[in-house]
């Protein structure tokens, strides 16, 4: 019997593609441990397996390989047999609210996971892949499935509530009346921007879907008084009225075309004089960490839903052919993200 050859030990390069190989194991990990609320079932402390199971109404030699598989990555210790805490790594999808639950329960839910196994397809194509994995478009799969499209929206709310505080710190919006959010969802960013100018009212723009829980994040966030929500495809048309159109992370979306088409359509429901604010990812042109983490979302983008992360350039060309006049090119941090803000007049 011949003698086989020893086996050649992992170099760098080798074991980290092991670990990129496997990487969505620790993404569903994660989105597990959201889905059970492990992080705020050990918030008190140390609880046995039996304690866990009950808890989670999970079965018990299941949770427990679960439990030790999680270890490996960190998430939980187990400091006697038979008996698991949470590490800080864990805890931390409990903190502000549990905002990082919301957000690993989206984005490691098959609405992303799925396109992503066609990236090839994407690269051979040109074309998105989400209607291939999913059977429908990325929006059309949101709005057939509620469940997938509430926690997808509760993922990116945090962030958007967080963007909200910081822009309306910096720049003064005192002398507008009312704000019209173009694709704002569940209001995350208008409730914030609302509560730093009691006097603004505003108006809420997206798919009745999206807008589905729009009334409670709205009265959570003490500002449904001062909103009035208005359901339609902004694709088609954008209500008139606001001298404040705000568009947040919504071109990003979209394709040069379909992007074009909805400037198209504020300028026309916006009176003259009426500003248009842009809040979005942007390439720079200087060397900038972020570019990097910034085409990887592109990319997504373009498997998704067929959008792309733009240049300020190419934004401000988009808005400018729409009929705007650009006022001013800036932007800011807001702690969890570099935004970048264009600012127009109709």
């Amino acid at each position: 019997m011949s003698q086989q050859p020893a086996a050649t030990p992992l170099n760098a390069e080798a074991s980290t593609l092991h670990m990129m190989v496997t990487g969505y194991m620790a993404a569903q990990m994660v989105r597990a441990a959201a889905r059970l609320r492990i992080a705020a079932h050990l918030a008190d402390g140390p609880c046995t397996l039996p304690q866990l199971a009950d808890a989670t109404g999970a079965d018990p030699d299941a949770l427990a390989r679960f439990l030790r598989a999680s270890a490996a990555f960190g998430l939980i210790a187990e400091p006697a047999p038979g008996t698991f805490e949470a590490t800080p790594l864990l805890a931390a999808l409990e903190h502000d609210g549990g905002w990082l639950s919301d957000f690993a329960l989206a984005m490691a839910d098959p609405v992303c996971v799925r396109p992503a196994e066609h990236y090839a397809d994407t690269v051979l194509t040109g074309r998105p892949s989400a209607e291939t994995a999913l059977g429908m478009g990325f929006w059309e799969h949101l709005d057939a499935h509620p469940d997938t499209a509430e926690s997808y929206a509760a993922g990116l709310s945090f962030g958007a509530h967080h963007c909200a505080r910081a822009f309306a710190t910096r720049y003064d919006l005192s002398g507008y009346r009312s704000v019209v959010d173009v694709g704002g969802g569940s209001g995350a960013m208008l409730s914030g921007i609302l509560q730093a100018y009691p006097h603004l009212r505003g108006v809420l723009v997206d798919r009745p879907a999206a807008l589905q829980n729009a009334g409670e994040a709205l009265a959570r966030h003490g500002v449904a008084d001062r909103v009035e929500t208005a359901p339609g495809d902004f694709l088609e048309s954008v209500p008139s009225g606001g001298d404040l159109y705000l568009l947040k992370s919504i071109l990003i979306d979209w394709d040069d075309t379909r992007a074009a088409n909805l400037l198209r359509n504020v300028h026309r429901a916006a009176t003259p004089g009426a500003t248009l604010i842009l809040i979005d990812w942007m390439f720079t042109q200087e060397p900038d960490p972020q570019n990097t983490f910034l085409h990887v979302s592109d990319f997504n983008m373009l498997v998704s839903t067929g959008g792309r992360v733009r240049t300020r350039e190419q934004f401000t060309s988009l808005i400018e052919e729409a009929g705007f006049h650009i006022e001013r090119v800036d932007g800011f941090n807001d702690g969890l993200t570099a935004w970048g803000m264009i600012e127009a007049r109709a």
